[in-house]
C-alpha cells in the first residue's frame, strides 16, 4: 500500500516540513520503499510508496 500525509494553509513552512516528515515516517510499515515531502506555496504534501515492481528511482512517479 501507499500512504499520503500533508498540511495546507501553512504560515511556517520549515516547521510544516518537519511535521509532515514525521507524519510520513509514521507510515513506514505501510509503504517502506520510498518517501517524499515537498513544500508548495501554502501546502506541504508528503507520501510513502510501496514498490510492487521497481524500487529504483526510475520506478517512482515523482
Amino acid at each position: 500500500m501507499c500512504g499520503i500525509a500533508g498540511v495546507v494553509g501553512i504560515e511556517d513552512a520549515p516547521r510544516a516540513v518537519q511535521v509532515v516528515q514525521r507524519m510520513v515516517e509514521a507510515l513506514v510499515r505501510r509503504a517502506p520503499d520510498s518517501q517524499g515531502v515537498e513544500c508548495w506555496n501554502g501546502a506541504v504534501p508528503g507520501d510513502r510508496r510501496l514498490a510492487n515492481f521497481h524500487v529504483s528511482d526510475a520506478g517512482g512517479s515523482r
